[in-house]
């Protein structure tokens, strides 16, 4: 395999680990166990589901006064604020969708962590991909491939003499000097 095939094959190995631990979504429920602020008496002791219920919604929702934290992993007088008004709609029989169609209507759709797939948001999704895809070609046609014109050009790799050097030298001088000529 040549020099440039390894090269292209690394870069996409590369790219590839990259894209996948962006991906990786954390496990916020090992990270907010304990649901600090929640008001316990609107928890259904017979529903077993609804601290799962209630985790799955607040992951899914922006902090408003935090800078990258979900809602479930704040602790802030707010987040608790709506974390306590997820359980009470859980506790309503709401579904995860009304719920979230509801924080929707509410504060836009800045308040879900990731953006809804409709609209010019689907740039946000596809761009991504697009870049992994068209990427590595991009990097081949405009890096890699190889330039046209000299034919004393060799493979990446590969060793030039000195004669073949000292003639390309002195080609390209000759030329400098029937560019001065004609000037």
């Amino acid at each position: 395999m040549n020099k440039k095939m390894r090269i292209l094959i690394y870069s996409l190995l590369i790219m590839g680990v990259g894209a996948g631990y962006l991906m990786i979504e954390p496990d916020f429920k090992a990270q907010a166990q304990d649901n600090e602020g929640i008001k316990t008496d609107l928890i259904s002791p017979q529903d077993a589901n609804f601290k799962d219920e209630l985790n799955d919604v607040a992951k899914e929702l922006r902090c408003p006064t935090c800078t990258g934290l979900s809602v479930l992993e704040s602790t802030t007088p707010f987040s608790n604020q709506i974390k306590d008004e997820v359980a009470a709609q859980i506790s309503q029989g709401k579904s995860k969708d009304e719920i979230l169609k509801y924080f929707v209507s509410s504060y836009g759709p800045w308040i879900l962590r990731a953006p809804p797939m409709e609209g010019v948001n689907i740039l946000v999704w596809l761009f991504p991909i697009l870049l992994l895809t068209v990427g590595p070609l991009l990097i081949y046609v405009f890096v890699w491939r190889k330039k046209g014109g000299s034919s004393t050009t060799k493979e990446v790799g590969e060793m030039r003499t000195a004669e073949e050097i000292l003639t390309e030298m002195h080609n390209a001088l000759n030329e400098l000097k029937k560019g001065v000529k004609n000037s």
